[in-house]
């Protein structure tokens, strides 16, 4: 289960997810310093929980889909 299970798919997500944080990591902290590189990588590692979490949608129960969903009526409207 998780990210890899697309296999070189999976991976390339994540290499290249990777490769654009720590790009952004050090523009962050060469541009704002430590509380920008902070707030950079607590952004990207909220994208890289989102994404796993949409790769395992399937298995999460609805009523906590709603609650960490930005839009929460979607899934009403199945």
């Amino acid at each position: 289960m998780g990210l890899f299970r697309g296999g070189d798919v999976g991976r390339g997500i994540v290499k290249g997810g990777l490769q654009h944080a720590v790009a952004e990591a050090k523009g962050a902290l060469r541009e704002g310093g430590i509380g920008t590189l902070f707030t950079s990588t607590a952004l990207n590692a909220a994208k890289y929980v989102g994404l796993s979490l949409g790769r395992i949608e399937k298995a999460i129960p609805k009523p906590i889909k709603k609650q960490i969903s930005l839009y929460s009526n979607f899934w009403d409207l199945e």
